[in-house]
């Protein structure tokens, strides 16, 4: 039971990390000019952490930490990593 409850604390608190970062700010990908949104994209694979967090807690939590730590926002348009803010085009 205690350790459920941790599980719930660990994964709530990843997810406030995750929902935090997400960039409010239009971006400019230097790759294709694409203005907008970039698309966040998390590194793993959802199926294996399924299975990690059934069949082996520990694991299934850290794959889950590096999962959460790994994501990146990249260009929806080319899938190139290469966003700029458009405040930082300003100066």
């Amino acid at each position: 039971m205690e350790n459920s409850i941790w599980t719930v604390l660990a994964v709530g608190a990843l997810a406030f990390i995750a929902i935090k970062k997400w960039p409010k700010k239009q971006h400019t990908c230097a790759a294709c000019g694409f203005v907008g949104f970039p698309k966040k994209i998390i590194k793993g694979n959802l199926l294996l952490e399924i299975i990690l967090w059934v069949f082996f807690l520990i694991p299934g939590v850290l794959y889950t930490i590096w999962r959460f730590t790994t994501k990146s926002f990249v260009c929806p348009k080319c899938g190139k990593k290469l966003c700029i803010s458009r405040f930082a085009l300003q100066y």
